[in-house]
């Protein structure tokens, strides 16, 4: 959880609520898209974030689509164990479910 502000120079908050989403969502994958994260005019750091938490082992997802549509995705994001771990202080909340 101290790791959260540390994940490819983004906001805890943006951070937490990406954790929230894919643990509510845990064992099942998700989509996910900037819009869906309040990220909607930072693509930037949306993309930063996704290779972030994939680079340190806490999410794996199958495709990440840039240029192919109005903004990037993510497609099939799960928790691995290791981030179930290191976000596992998290509780499973209504405003993290998925849409």
């Amino acid at each position: 959880m101290d790791e959260l502000g540390q994940v490819a120079g983004v906001s805890a908050r943006q951070v937490e609520h990406v954790a929230r989403r894919l643990l509510n969502s845990w064992p099942d994958t998700v989509d996910l898209r900037p819009s869906d994260l309040e990220m909607d005019e930072i693509h930037r750091a949306f993309l930063q974030l996704m290779t972030g938490l994939q680079d340190r082992g806490w999410m794996m997802y199958e495709a990440l689509l840039v240029g192919a549509g109005p903004e990037p995705r993510v497609l099939d994001a799960v928790l691995t164990a290791k981030g179930r771990v290191a976000l596992g202080g998290l509780d499973r909340s209504p405003s993290g479910a998925a849409g």
